[in-house]
């Protein structure tokens, strides 16, 4: 399946080099993935912001979990034969969102002012992160790894998986992780839940192990409901 790439001026998000490096119950990362220039024959899709969304979840050793949006700026998915084969996210992170409703209002804006401070996505010097896609590939049953503490967290009935490099920060890394996609009348729904260790992407605030009960987990579940239409 063809390869694809486009150049925005601003997502960040296996098999590789670094698993040995990982645990294993994570989606693992390498070194960024090889990419080709787009067919021509190619059909472009618009990704409806409106109605797409970036969420995540974030845990402490000790104090629960606190769920949150990411904002998405723009995205482009291919097709070919109505088969998805790239594309490009583009997310606002300074447009960080705390969903918890354990929390109250300026509890959330607290913790959202936290997340876009230099402690962890510094998103005044990287206002955006991307996603692009390197490659869709038919799901194997065997390739997918699902974290041992949430195994809840998964994508639900995939489909394929899909591997691209997400630029967070300074850094740019590969990943493949299963997703759902499904495909009728101009319009492409995908769906998917992952683990990444956000420490491969240089945010290590509160993740080293000698701070006992007051770590924040290196391990950060992503998702993502994308809409996309001709």
């Amino acid at each position: 399946m063809r390869n694809v790439i486009w150049v925005y001026c601003a997502l960040l998000f296996f098999t590789g080099s670094c698993k040995s490096k990982q645990d294993e119950s994570l989606t693992s990362s390498e070194a960024a993935l090889k990419v080709d220039s787009i067919s021509s024959t190619s059909e472009i899709y618009t990704v409806d912001i409106k109605n797409s969304q970036v969420f995540f979840v974030g845990r402490k050793k000790v104090g629960g979990s606190h769920p949150g949006t990411i904002g998405l700026s723009e995205g482009k998915l291919a097709f070919e034969n109505d088969i998805l084969v790239g594309g490009t996210l583009v997310l606002n992170m300074a447009q960080v969102t705390i969903t918890d409703p354990n929390l109250d209002n300026g509890q959330k804006i607290k913790l959202a002012k936290q997340l876009i401070s230099p402690d962890f996505f510094d998103s005044e010097k990287h206002q955006t992160a991307v996603f692009q896609i390197t490659a869709v590939n038919p799901y194997l049953t065997e390739s997918t790894i699902i974290p041992t503490d949430s195994a809840e967290w998964k994508t639900n009935a995939p489909t394929h998986n899909i591997s691209g490099n997400l630029t967070l920060k300074d850094s740019t890394l590969g990943l493949t992780f299963p997703i759902r996609l499904s495909f009728a009348k101009k319009k492409c729904l995908s769906d998917a839940k992952f683990v990444i260790d956000r420490t491969n992407w240089g945010i290590h605030y509160m993740s080293e192990a000698s701070l006992g009960d007051k770590i924040i987990n290196k391990e950060v579940n992503i998702g993502f409901h994308i809409e996309a239409s001709k």
